[in-house]
């Protein structure tokens, strides 16, 4: 079992916000604190994430194992933005007594596309990867403008993630 950082909010009936790739659970604190109202809002940072240990091996598996002994023994409302709901749908199948219901937020059981699923293809996946290791912070700044487009607010709301994001 590994170190998994969590902001806690309120109390009442438990709701568990799982942020997206390369973020951390800071992304959600103005929204936690307003949904805190009647509910206990926990906000975890998702395994090799934010102030959270990393896991090996780093796979699917292995993170939703993590994340379960994480959740509160109660039934959870379980919030999973793009990565973050990938795993809330695996949590959720692999173990429906702690999971009372999913939201699901620009996400999808499957990220790279086949024959039968649209999604990423895998070379602009593999292309992703290589700019990571060439500038990361260049890529980065990319992919959280690829978050924010079609916003109305796009420049606050991209200035917001960027700030949070220097938190850790």
């Amino acid at each position: 079992m590994i170190n998994i950082y969590k902001e806690t909010y309120g109390q009442g009936e438990p709701v568990v916000m799982l942020h997206g790739w390369a973020m951390h659970s800071g992304l959600w604190r103005a929204f936690a604190e307003q949904l805190a109202v009647g509910r206990q809002v926990i906000c975890l940072d998702l395994p090799g994430h934010g102030r959270s240990e990393t896991v090996q091996p780093y796979t699917l598996e292995v993170l939703v194992d993590e994340l379960a002994l994480a959740l509160p023994e109660k039934p959870c409302h379980l919030v999973g933005w793009s990565l973050g709901g990938a795993l809330a749908l695996c949590l959720a199948e692999k173990y429906p007594h702690k999971v009372k219901s999913l939201i699901l937020i620009a996400s999808n059981p499957h990220f790279l596309s086949a024959q039968d699923w649209s999604g990423v293809a895998p070379n602009i996946l593999t292309e992703f990867a290589n700019n990571i290791q060439k500038n990361a912070s260049v890529t980065l700044l990319r992919f959280m403008g690829l978050q924010v487009q079609g916003v109305p607010d796009m420049k606050v709301c991209l200035k917001q993630i960027k700030e949070a994001l220097q938190e850790c």
